[in-house]
């Protein structure tokens, strides 16, 4: 019988929605990530006092260090999770 899973239902959810065309493994591997100098144009979609909506033409570019190895990708979405995480799915370049 499956374990049900230990996470908070927010988090439960950022995960279920699968697009990838490889197969998900877990991990607990550290890691960092940084975004090259680009600069992104696009149109504001709406705006309030608080912040603002908009669409970016183009592709945010990453690199990403995991276990001592660096990969070059994409940023496809990012999310806040509970307040206190940000998620952030990446696409990454073809090895």
């Amino acid at each position: 019988m499956a374990q049900p899973d230990p996470r908070p239902a927010d988090i439960q959810a950022a995960a279920t929605d699968d697009r990838r065309r490889a197969e998900r493994r877990p991990s607990e591997s550290r890691m960092s990530i940084s975004v090259p100098e680009q600069v992104l144009e696009g149109r504001v979609e709406n705006t309030s006092e608080s912040g603002l909506f908009l669409f970016a033409e183009g592709r945010v570019t990453v690199e990403v260090v995991i276990a001592g190895e660096r990969r070059r990708g994409r940023l496809v979405r990012l999310q806040t999770i509970n307040g206190r995480e940000t998620g952030l799915a990446i696409e990454l370049d073809r090895a």
